[in-house]
């Protein structure tokens, strides 16, 4: 059995971000720690599934992130 797995990648100056994307339980990681200890505050996790929200797919992908460079809040 084949799982699609959706990848991508966005650069702004010198910050690289790549994700993958499969379906799931909505498991998210970055740079392998929990997305809760990654990003403490509730406002920067609600930016971030913002367009899952929107497409009604929260909870239905498990993301793993993988950041370099550009700070925690950008």
């Amino acid at each position: 059995m084949s799982t699609e797995i959706y990848h991508g990648v966005g650069k702004r100056k010198n910050a690289i971000a790549r994700v993958w994307m499969k379906p799931g339980t909505g498991e998210t990681t970055i740079n392998n720690r929990p997305l809760e200890n990654y990003f403490p505050s509730e406002t920067l996790r609600a930016l971030i599934f913002h367009p899952l929200n929107l497409t009604g797919t929260e909870g239905q992908f498990d993301i793993k992130v993988n950041v370099k460079g550009g700070g925690v809040s950008g």
